[in-house]
């Protein structure tokens, strides 16, 4: 019989012993030795799927960030802020997994500054998540659920703002999911009224 393909397996047990070894020496302490120990995989395992911890850190960012940016759901039933929650709870799933994920979270936001890498990383997938809401809100102008005079660009930047800024400091606070989650939908009903009113 054919062996199964592990290499799905493999990544992600690499990607998990990562995030642990971040977590407890950084990015720049970090060796690829302890992501081998981590793992229990041999070196050259390591090596056959990523060839520097840079790869790795790459991979993670792919991981942690690419829930924001599916696209499905311009095409998804329901109104505007229905359709919003549920991004919000994509965001927000996993997200007692997140505590554990803070100190990566911040070594992505503070690694910016220092390496052009990551900055490229942030700058498309922020343009990739400000584009996927602006359509989305785009959607809500013409169904007639926010005013014409709505900005979408500037609306979803603003939503970018509450999303982001919402969980990193929630997280910062000790907060539980649960209730960065609340502070998250509140804040998100908050703005969608504002943009209701605006003609009033």
């Amino acid at each position: 019989m054919p062996r199964p393909d592990v290499s799905a397996e493999r990544r992600t047990q690499i990607l998990q012993a990562a995030v642990q070894v971040f977590s407890k020496r950084g990015f720049a302490n970090a060796r690829m030795d302890d992501i081998v120990q981590e793992s229990g995989l041999s070196k050259g395992a390591l090596y056959w799927y990523f060839k520097s911890k840079d790869e790795i850190i790459t991979a993670l960012m792919e991981q942690f960030y690419g829930d924001y940016l599916d696209a499905a759901i311009l095409d998804q039933p329901g109104t505007v802020t229905e359709r919003l929650k549920v991004m919000l709870e994509q965001i927000m799933g996993g997200a007692s997994q997140s505590m554990l994920l803070l100190p990566i979270t911040l070594e992505f936001y503070a690694n910016v500054p220092r390496r052009a890498d990551m900055g490229a990383f942030f700058q498309r997938m922020f343009a990739a998540y400000r584009d996927l809401l602006e359509q989305l809100l785009q959607q809500g102008v013409a169904r007639g659920e926010f005013p014409q005079t709505t900005d979408p660009q500037q609306v979803a930047q603003a939503l970018i703002g509450l999303f982001e800024g919402t969980a990193i400091i929630g997280l910062l606070q000790g907060q539980t999911a649960d209730q960065i989650a609340q502070q998250l939908a509140a804040g998100t009903r908050l703005l969608l009224a504002g943009l209701k009113n605006l003609d009033e």
